[in-house]
């Protein structure tokens, strides 16, 4: 588990690391919009992370009795979380499962604090913001996404759950 869900630039960075960087993450850009790329990537980190959430909320809608449920496309991700909590504290006493859970959704609120912020700051003034923030906060989101569907993974089975990461 991640101690601290944060971005440190690194001290002396500059742009020519900031595209060597992105080069070594990323891979070399046919053309030479780096933002976008950056951008994009963070845009598919962010479809992860909610697909998760959303296949899970269904997950434990069906776990708790509700037949057909629907994931909520219309909810902030902050809402989704919240709901998400609320279902796995419905559907086990477990004090261990329910820690499990407890820190990954913890995560999960933390990256969202890290995405409204970059994104914020990049919004505002693209020339501050470096593509080293963007890749970071692209990987966090991966990171959260990873996290939550392995524990719900490693706790229900394959058979049980279905990841939006598996094979169909």
């Amino acid at each position: 588990m991640p101690d601290k869900v944060m971005t440190v630039v690194p001290a002396g960075w500059n742009a020519e690391k900031d595209f060597e960087y992105f080069e070594d993450v990323r891979g070399e850009l046919e053309g030479s919009n780096y933002y976008q790329a950056a951008e994009d990537y963070v845009a598919e980190k962010e479809d992860d992370l909610e697909a998760v959430i959303d296949a899970a909320i269904v997950f434990y809608l069906r776990r708790l009795g509700r037949s057909n449920p629907e994931p909520q496309e219309d909810l902030s991700r902050g809402t989704k979380l919240m709901i998400l909590e609320g279902l796995i504290m419905q559907s086990s006493k477990n004090p261990d499962y329910l820690e499990l859970f407890a820190e990954d959704l913890q995560v999960c609120r933390d990256v969202e604090v890290l995405r409204e912020d970059t994104l914020a700051k990049y919004k505002s003034s693209r020339e501050t913001t470096w593509l080293y923030e963007l890749i970071d906060l692209g990987d966090w989101l991966g990171t959260a996404a990873f996290l939550l569907d392995e524990s719900i993974l490693g706790e229900h089975g394959e058979g049980i759950y279905k990841s939006p990461f598996s094979p169909s």
